[in-house]
């Protein structure tokens, strides 16, 4: 399983309760002493075994999508978090990342679990723009990318014109937008004290013909969108 699924698994382990504390393909298996209480099934169980599947079908096709019903309870669960357990997961899930500049870690997490279930929204003109290109160089508009090599590094750009407050890191989320398929949702460093900044991916299976959506975040407790771009894939060569 890819490093993407694995840090939405860590996320979404905020209700099944257990903590997928590194990049591989299985979850540790935890055993538990059996008791009365465990043998009657109850609402929450129930609920839970059904999340279970669902998360089977993400790691089955990368989907991160979930029932708009079980994303609310996610929500409703994670709100009787304790702060502490919040912020180990947040620690397992992006181990690499300094997150000491979020404050209010369960809002993070609650807008992180938005996030991931948000389709893309055209209706608010962000502050910043992206362009999307396939080399490290900013021409200051996209650059057409309707054939690619399979794992070919794409390359996004983003500038935010001195319109939003430094920092060394952004969230982005980069989601083919036909299957729903994410092939980046994570905190990435950037230069600090420039206002034009890139990160590139490559899925971890290559890249398919679609139409993907790449957006930025600005790296604090409410993720406040900085910059959103679209572009189409029409052939991959392998």
């Amino acid at each position: 399983m890819s490093k993407i699924i694995t840090i939405i698994i860590a996320f979404m382990s905020f209700t099944l309760g257990y903590i997928t504390s590194t990049f591989s393909s299985q979850a540790p298996s935890h055993s538990q002493p059996t008791n009365q209480n465990q043998q009657n099934p109850t609402a929450e169980s129930g609920f839970l075994s059904q999340l279970g599947g669902e998360f089977d079908q993400v790691n089955s096709s990368n989907v991160v999508t979930l029932s708009q019903q079980n994303h609310n309870k996610i929500l409703e669960i994670l709100n009787n978090f304790p702060q502490s357990k919040i912020n180990t997961y947040l620690e397992q899930a992006f181990p690499e990342q300094n997150l000491d500049g979020i404050r209010d870690k369960k809002q993070f997490a609650e807008r992180l679990i938005e996030e991931m279930n948000q389709d893309k929204d055209e209706s608010k003109t962000l502050s910043g723009k992206v362009f999307i290109s396939s080399n490290q160089s900013i021409s200051g508009a996209s650059a057409p990318l309707n054939e690619v090599h399979e794992q070919q590094f794409i390359y996004a750009h983003f500038d935010t014109y001195g319109k939003v407050p430094p920092n060394t890191q952004v969230f982005v989320k980069w989601i083919n937008q036909d299957t729903q398929e994410i092939v980046l949702f994570s905190p990435k460093y950037i230069v600090e004290n420039s206002q034009q900044n890139w990160v590139s991916a490559v899925p971890a299976k290559g890249w398919k013909p679609g139409k993907y959506d790449v957006k930025f975040y600005q790296m604090t407790d409410s993720l406040t969108p900085i910059a959103q771009s679209s572009y189409t894939i029409q052939s991959v060569l392998k």
